[in-house]
C-alpha cells in the first residue's frame, strides 16, 4: 500500500468517525431537548455540527488525494438519557479518541495537508473534552440538580 493510500484510509476512518459522533451528538440534542435542557441542546447541535464539517473535510481531502469515498458502516453507540451519564461517556470517548489520533501527528505518516487538518481535528476534540469535564466538575460541585436547572 502506497503512503498516499495509508493517507487516505487514515482519513476515511476518521471521517466515518466524525460522521458517527455527528449522529450520536444530534440524537443527545434530540433528547436534552425533549427534557427542556434547551442550552444542553444547542451545545450538542454545535457539536455536531463541527464533527459534520470536520467529516466533510476529510471527505474533500480523500478526493484531493484522488481516493474513492467509502460509504462505511458505524458501530452502535448506546443512548443515555441521564446527563451526567452521557457526559461520563463522552469524556471516556474523547480520551480514547485522543489517545488513538495522536500517533497521527508524527510526521512520517501524513502530507502536510493532512496532518494539518487531523491536528485542527484533535485540537478541538480536546477542547470538547476539557468542556465536558468542566462540566463533569460543575455537576460534581454543585450538584446534578442545580447543574440542570442551568442547563434549562
Amino acid at each position: 500500500m502506497s503512503q498516499t493510500e495509508k493517507v487516505v484510509a487514515t482519513l476515511q476512518t476518521l471521517a466515518t468517525g466524525a460522521t458517527g459522533q455527528a449522529t450520536h451528538h444530534d440524537i443527545a440534542a434530540q433528547i436534552f431537548a425533549s427534557q427542556g435542557f434547551t442550552k444542553l441542546s444547542d451545545k450538542y447541535t454545535g457539536h455536531a455540527t463541527e464533527e459534520r464539517d470536520f467529516a466533510g473535510q476529510f471527505m474533500a481531502r480523500i478526493l484531493d488525494l484522488d481516493g474513492q469515498l467509502q460509504h462505511e458502516a458505524q458501530p452502535a453507540q448506546q443512548i443515555f438519557t441521564d446527563i451526567k451519564a452521557y457526559m461520563q461517556a463522552e469524556a471516556d470517548i474523547s480520551q480514547k479518541g485522543i489517545a488513538a489520533l495522536t500517533p497521527l501527528l508524527d510526521h512520517q505518516l501524513l502530507d502536510i495537508t493532512s496532518y494539518d487538518l487531523v491536528k485542527a481535528y484533535i485540537e478541538d476534540e480536546v477542547e470538547d473534552l476539557n468542556w465536558t469535564q468542566q462540566q463533569l466538575d460543575l455537576i460534581t460541585l454543585i450538584g446534578q440538580q442545580n447543574y440542570l436547572t442551568k442547563m434549562l
